[in-house]
């Protein structure tokens, strides 16, 4: 197809193509699965962490923390009033957190092996970066550490 308006014929049809390729390259690339890592293990950073350092939970025994003799309710955000959205994130991200991380695992090493098999560092660098931070989350989730926030966090 060529536009009749311009004075040498320029061929259109290949622009939509490449766009839609371009688009379908870096999808199936090792970012996508890279950035849904780091969006898992930064949610745990937020909703879990943060509030753990912000109300000097770290000063007290690790085990009396996970006990609750420290509630949640009743330290920040969550004192403060008008928290609710934040408690509800920090739930979703406890109740969907670790399928997240164990799928993006298994997308990450798909696409390690793809990356690998077909030559391309740019598919498979990303992909091994979120593999690391994907096994990096269950590993903290699993962790005395992690448990004992998220036991925290439950109460």
């Amino acid at each position: 197809m060529t536009t009749p308006a311009a004075r040498f014929p320029i061929d259109v049809s290949v622009a939509p193509a490449l766009r839609h390729a371009r688009w379908r390259h870096w999808w199936r690339g090792g970012w996508p699965p890279l950035i849904v890592a780091l969006v898992c293990a930064g949610a745990y950073a937020l909703f879990l962490v943060m509030p753990y350092y912000v109300n000097d939970l770290d000063s007290f025994p690790l085990e009396e923390v996970a006990m609750g003799y420290h509630d949640p309710k009743d330290l920040w955000p969550y004192a403060q009033g008008g928290w609710a959205s934040f408690r509800l994130a920090g739930m979703v991200t406890f109740l969907l957190g670790p399928a997240l991380a164990l799928a993006t695992l298994a997308w990450a090493v798909v696409r390690t092996r793809q990356g690998i098999a077909a030559g391309d560092l740019r598919r498979t660098a990303p992909a091994l970066v979120a593999a690391a931070v994907a096994v990096g989350t269950m590993g903290w989730l699993f962790s005395p550490f992690g448990r004992a926030l998220m036991s925290w966090f439950l109460d």
